[in-house]
């Protein structure tokens, strides 16, 4: 019985075996074709993998090609445009090269212009200073030929009327009554003769002086009026007639010659009569010379310049009340400003002076009474305030000059910045 248990008992465990092998013989051929189907589906998906792969690597092969040809079609459309801008750009360039070009001309004629003006102003003001001083010169060497010219003619006329004088004693029926007056007479005629040669040397010298300067000297006129009569008054004072009476006349007298005293007078009333005439003569002469340049000559033209001037005083303060208008404004440019204000500032003291004033209120009245003194004063303070005006004028026309100047050369920097 223990034995067939023991039988039984391999067999249950060969059964057992061969059930456990069976079913690992299954086990393994579903194991496989699990396996087999999972390979299957693995080929299957990376087939389908591998498909996709290839399409997705066409498509993006397609996509370059086309994003190649797109990129090749902007930079010939993107090189066309930096041509385009090129072009643009070189001609820009030679437009500003133009503009720059322009400039310079613009500017080197400013600096012509502006040292035209300047040059212009100072030759002009030269000018006028040398002319007024030459005036100044003129009058100034005529006065002392004058002078000089006017002690010569006194002592002529003093001589005249000693002869006169003695005319008169002589022309007496007892002319022996007057002998202390004739004598005196004939004693004051040595001295005018010795005084005319005294000024006589003094006139030459001064005449001499005028003649030897290269300035323009004395009136020319009044200096040869006044050497043409000199010769006349010369040969009257150096008379052969004069001396006689000088010599003869005492002598005469105090013998009681008749015939000689009355040839004596005669020649005495014929010689004072001579100097009489040159004497007016020349003063008549002197006298038409310096009519012609008399104040009273421009009288007319005097009177419409004052009316000139007091208008333009009154437009004077309008126009500075508008031009001050003008420079509050905010686009005015500031060196402008600061310019003008300067120049109206300069320019208040001259057209508001007392000089002014006097000139246009009592210049008509002095022409009227001929007070020469007077006028030649306000003259030459018309003359002051016209030459400081000229200054201030000068100098505002430089100052804006140089304001032109710099804008021009300003606009050539922002041209030189913008290239």
């Amino acid at each position: 019985m223990l034995g067939s248990l023991g039988l039984d008992e391999d067999s249950v465990k060969q059964k057992i075996i061969d059930d456990l092998r069976k079913e690992l013989r299954e086990c393994k051929k579903t194991l496989k074709k699990e396996q087999d189907q999972k390979i299957k589906e693995l080929d299957d998906i990376l087939k389908k993998t591998k498909e996709e792969s290839e399409a997705k690597l066409a498509k993006i092969e397609k996509e370059n090609k086309i994003l190649k040809k797109e990129q090749a079609n902007e930079l010939i459309i993107h090189q066309q445009e930096m041509s385009i801008l090129d072009e643009e750009y070189q001609e820009e360039m030679e437009k500003r090269n133009r503009q720059k070009e322009e400039l310079k001309k613009q500017l080197e004629e400013e600096k012509k212009k502006y040292h035209a003006l300047e040059q212009k102003q100072l030759n002009e003001f030269s000018t006028e200073l040398t002319e007024a001083l030459n005036r100044q010169i003129t009058l100034d060497a005529s006065d002392r030929v004058l002078e000089q010219f006017v002690n010569i003619t006194k002592t002529v006329q003093d001589a005249s009327e000693s002869l006169k004088r003695i005319e008169g004693y002589c022309s007496n029926e007892s002319p022996g009554y007057f002998e202390g007056a004739i004598d005196n007479e004939l004693h004051e005629l040595k001295e005018l003769k010795s005084n005319f040669n005294a000024h006589f040397f003094q006139f030459q010298q001064v005449a001499r002086f005028q003649q030897k300067k290269n300035e323009q000297n004395a009136h020319q006129e009044i200096l040869n009026v006044c050497e043409s009569y000199l010769q006349k008054f010369e040969e009257s004072m150096m008379n052969e007639s004069l001396s006689e009476l000088c010599l003869h006349l005492p002598t005469a007298i105090e013998n009681k010659e008749t015939f000689e005293i009355e040839e004596l007078r005669k020649k005495a009333e014929k010689l004072s009569e001579e100097m009489k005439i040159t004497r007016d003569e020349v003063q008549i002469e002197l006298e038409a010379i310096c009519a012609s340049d008399s104040p009273k000559e421009h009288q007319g033209r005097v009177c419409l310049e004052l009316n000139e001037i007091n208008t333009m005083k009154s437009m004077f303060k309008f126009q500075v009340s508008n031009i001050q208008q003008h420079m509050n404004e905010s686009s005015a440019n500031p060196e402008a400003v600061k310019i003008c204000k300067n120049y109206l500032h300069e320019l208040k003291e001259p057209m508001g002076s007392n000089q002014l004033y006097a000139i246009c209120a009592f210049l008509q009245s002095d022409f009227a009474n001929g007070n020469i003194k007077k006028i030649q004063s306000y003259g030459n303070e018309a003359g002051s305030l016209a030459q400081k005006l000229k200054t201030i004028q000068i100098i505002r026309d430089l100052d804006l000059g140089n304001i032109r100047m710099r804008n021009v050369e300003s606009t050539m920097n922002c041209v030189e910045l913008k290239d």
